[in-house]
């Protein structure tokens, strides 16, 4: 595609309004190479900028990153996006009501512990608030968040039928504490996305726990 094509300098013109300055060579040739790589027609790009824009990140790693997360989800058309930014919107909602509970920031979250999230919600069926209530449990016990932690704890409620706050109530049960629990009853999948992306949890911790406590800069 040539960026001599009508449609793709109105595309930067566009973009050049939403962001208020000039588009750099760099920025350009990198627009257009994610419609080659990522399949995205100049519509879905435009709408990833403007999406980048409204959340006042335009850098380009930035931008990268949800270029790979749209293609990632399968993302063709406007109604694919507006489909899919509506279901990012509510997940959100979720993710800072469990990020309240353990006294972080929106911006301290990592793509680690976003898909821990979505697999307590979405692979193991729990409602927001028996998620919030075994971050409670983990913060009086250990006295910090911790990902891996509340995991065990989910899992041991999975485990033992828990999924809603009314389930945890009629159990009755003890304040959790440290076990292995024997023979995991987790769904099948439950761990299958972290080979998509392979991370490490227990250094994202690390560093998430510093980041909350304002040990380190972005």
């Amino acid at each position: 595609m040539s960026i001599d094509d009508t449609e793709v300098k109105q595309m930067f013109e566009t973009v050049e309004k939403m962001i208020g300055r000039p588009l750099s060579p760099t920025e350009m040739n990198t627009y257009l190479s994610w419609v080659d790589e990522y399949g995205f027609s100049l519509e879905i790009l435009t709408m990833l900028i403007s999406y980048c824009v409204s959340k006042n990140k335009t850098s380009l790693k930035y931008m990268e990153k949800v270029a790979i997360a749209w293609h990632d989800a399968g993302l063709k058309t406007a109604l694919d996006v507006e489909a899919y930014l509506k279901s990012e919107s509510e997940k959100w909602l979720r993710y800072k009501k469990i990020l309240r509970a353990l006294g972080l920031k929106d911006d301290d979250v990592m793509e680690a512990h976003k898909a821990m999230m979505d697999r307590w919600m979405d692979d193991l069926g729990f409602d927001v608030d028996v998620i919030i209530k075994a971050c409670d449990e983990c913060v009086l016990k250990i006295n910090e968040p911790s990902f891996p932690y509340i995991n065990q704890i989910l899992i041991n409620w999975y485990n033992d039928g828990i999924r809603t706050v009314n389930d945890l109530d009629k159990t009755k049960k003890k304040p959790y504490t440290k076990k292995t629990a024997p023979n995991y009853k987790v769904p099948k999948n439950y761990f299958n996305g972290y080979s998509q992306r392979t991370y490490d949890v227990d250094e994202l911790e690390k560093k998430l726990l510093a980041h909350s406590r304002g040990e380190f800069g972005e």
